[in-house]
């Protein structure tokens, strides 16, 4: 049995496989392990590729091809239930892996740390185009060890970066199927088990690209399918952490208003803007009637200065007619 399952999507990366490939069969390691790929039905040489490696690696290379396009959630499926390593690295077909020392690492870390589901690295993200660095991530100095309240919060685990232990979830649950993301809910469920351990190098890169499934959409599509993700999240985990998605929601549906606003899509304004509001509201505690009061004070200061300075204004003036009156 081998000690790592790689495990790769693919859907029409001919331009992209064999970097990817390459970059798991040039890891210098001391176990064995597998590299387990998804075909869903591309259109252009991904398949032809495959076989090729396959034939050129047979110990190593598995190879399950759909003759339909079955979509993320039914070849996640699939290659998930395939892998038989004792951890699970992810790696998908347009993206590769820059160290060769990757894998070692992180087993050598989640075999040393027991009570950690998951194990990730820093990635480079770059523009495919002219191949020049848009930013590497997470931050420099993100904490070493984070855990699901975490990834509640924002996603920080780019997907060829990450390592799971094998076994703490044994399925894809059905409702993965509705969603247009599959990485972060998998991250989730993963960190639900154990604590996530964070290794401070860059061992990754990940393509922005015009065919890229989720980078190749705009911010409003993405938080709101980040939004459905979480309310799925919260069904399924029974409202365990409802405090916490409730909070991401709301900067959710903050940061589509803004942008509303700022490219003056004043449709995407009004439909989501009272949304926002009453999810804020409905958080009910004082904090979060604060965070409310900072955010509308955020639109008025930078969007509508003028009546901002009518109110500051008139706020004084009420301040001084009070301290007058004493």
């Amino acid at each position: 049995m081998p000690k790592v399952s790689v495990l790769m999507l693919v859907y029409n990366h001919d331009a992209f496989i064999r970097q990817a490939l390459d970059s798991i069969l040039i890891q210098e390691v001391n176990f064995d392990y597998e590299i387990v790929v998804g075909d869903d039905c591309s259109t252009d040489n991904s398949l032809s590729i495959l076989k090729e490696y396959a034939v050129k690696y047979p110990n190593k290379l598995k190879i399950i091809s759909h003759t339909s396009n079955v979509g993320i959630y039914q070849n996640l499926l699939a290659v998930f239930q395939s892998c038989k390593g004792q951890y699970i690295a992810m790696l998908e077909g347009d993206d590769f892996w820059t160290s060769s020392t990757k894998l070692q690492q992180q087993i050598d870390f989640l075999d040393k740390n027991p009570d950690f589901s998951i194990c990730f690295h820093r990635v480079s993200v770059f523009n495919n185009q002219n191949s020049k660095l848009i930013y590497n991530f997470p931050k420099k100095n993100y904490k070493l060890i984070s855990t699901v309240d975490d990834l509640l919060k924002h996603n920080f685990i780019q997907t060829c970066s990450v390592v799971y232990r094998n076994g703490l979830i044994k399925t894809i649950p059905e409702w993965f199927s509705s969603l247009k993301l599959a990485d972060w809910p998998l991250h989730i469920l993963h960190a639900e088990h154990g604590k996530i351990g964070y290794i401070n190098q860059i061992m990754g890169a990940y393509r922005v690209h015009g065919k890229g499934v989720w980078s190749g959409n705009n911010l409003t599509y993405r938080n709101t399918e980040v939004i459905k993700m979480l309310e799925a999240i919260n069904l399924h985990t029974k409202q365990k952490y409802i405090d916490i998605i409730n909070a991401t929601i709301t900067n959710l549906y903050f940061d589509i208003v803004r942008l509303a606003i700022d490219t003056k899509n004043w449709n995407n304004f009004t439909n989501y803007f009272e949304t926002f509001v009453c999810r804020s509201i409905n958080r009910n505690k004082d904090y979060k009637i604060k965070m409310l009061r900072i955010k509308l004070k955020y639109f008025l200061k930078k969007y509508l200065p003028f009546l901002h300075n009518i109110i500051k204004y008139l706020k004084n003036k009420v301040v001084q007619l009070i301290i007058a009156m004493q």
